[in-house]
């Protein structure tokens, strides 16, 4: 079977698309790949990326015609302008003959739900000319059936997934401290503001001083990390607070080895690869009680979940596992299990031969 592979999916890329690109290009070896790179979504401004869409679409017309691709597989995220950029060419691209696979990459039902009545009605009629709507879990499943934008009939669900690797050793911080990391994009919408003003509360009201928190990744709103820093100042945390550049393959792993506890506060979600990453390498996590972290997170059990937005919460939930080892051992234990249990690449790759197999 020849596949056509549209995704933001650069060696530079990050998210969740991209990383699921990158899955599937190394490890689906059922079908023979082509595959061609949206930008990333600062690259260019709104005239160049509509050029460089029409691009995508004249390529992926001689692509499909001449290779004689037999299924476009579109990875999309959920935004206004991703979402219509990828369904028009899906919509041109479908006239050729080809099996179209969206795959949602983000939180469908976020945006959804903040369209207007127009746009609401071109996705529906959009999404109806494709074959397969592949969503992350069964949460977008159920929205999208019960706002009856995508008959049941067409939807698949299959999870991200990570590589299970052999276990980093832990290398503790040299002055003792335990190491708490937020590892993503720098964006409101990732829960930072609440993770700072969580650190105030873990100092002032918990009285812990023996912490550190490494904010990494990459500023992909301007400003941020200043306001951030204004906002650390403003709780007297400053000395706590560090931020660093974004790291990938064994430098990532490096840090979530150096890391105590992995605290990942984002107010909406996919199906955060970083999340998987870090329960992986064994990471006890802390995380937000939202979908689909409370899908992969079993509070208590493999990771520790608190209430969106709520500094308080967070807090309380950090102060909880900072000085007990035992505690953030066995749930980084349990987290590694639930990963290789459900979420390995084995087990999903086998879910997109069965899924492909059946267009």
């Amino acid at each position: 079977m020849h596949v056509l592979l549209l995704a933001v999916c650069k060696p530079e890329a990050i998210g969740g698309q991209a990383a699921c690109a990158r899955m599937l290009l190394r490890h689906f070896k059922d079908v023979k790949w082509e595959w061609l790179s949206f930008p990333l979504p600062t690259q260019y401004n709104s005239f160049l990326r509509t050029i460089y869409s029409i691009k995508i679409l004249f390529q992926s017309l001689w692509i499909c015609v001449t290779k004689k691709i037999d299924v476009v597989h579109i990875l999309t995220a959920c935004g206004r302008a991703a979402l219509f950029e990828k369904l028009i060419i899906a919509r041109i691209l479908k006239f050729t003959g080809v099996k179209i696979l969206i795959n949602f990459q983000g939180a469908f039902d976020h945006y959804y739900s903040g369209f207007s009545d127009r746009d609401k009605r071109w996705i529906k009629s959009l999404l109806s000319k494709t074959d397969v709507v592949l969503c992350l879990h069964d949460d977008i499943k159920g929205y999208l059936v019960r706002e009856k934008i995508v008959v049941p009939e067409k939807i698949s669900v299959i999870p991200n997934a990570v590589e299970v690797e052999a276990q980093v050793p832990s290398t503790p911080d040299p002055a003792g401290k335990i190491r708490l990391l937020y590892l993503g994009w720098l964006v409101r919408n990732k829960g930072l503001f609440t993770l700072v003003e969580a650190v105030g509360i873990l100092r002032k009201k918990f009285r812990k001083e023996n912490f550190i928190l490494d904010i990494t990744g990459p500023e992909f709103e301007d400003g941020i990390i200043a306001s951030l820093k204004n906002e650390a100042e403003k709780y007297d945390v400053e000395s706590f607070i560090s931020f660093h550049a974004p790291v990938f393959g064994e430098e990532k792993k490096k840090l979530f080895a150096s890391s105590d506890v992995f605290v990942f506060p984002t107010r909406m979600e996919g199906f955060p690869f970083v999340l998987l990453e870090a329960m992986e390498s064994g990471m006890c996590v802390v995380t937000t009680n939202i979908s689909p972290m409370n899908l992969i997170v079993e509070h208590g059990k493999n990771g520790m979940l608190f209430q969106k937005d709520n500094a308080d919460d967070l807090a309380e939930k950090i102060a909880g596992i900072i000085n007990d080892a035992a505690t953030r051992i066995k749930t980084g234990e349990n987290a590694r299990q639930h990963i290789i249990d459900h979420y390995s690449i084995e087990k999903v790759i086998s879910r997109y031969s069965k899924l492909y197999n059946g267009l």
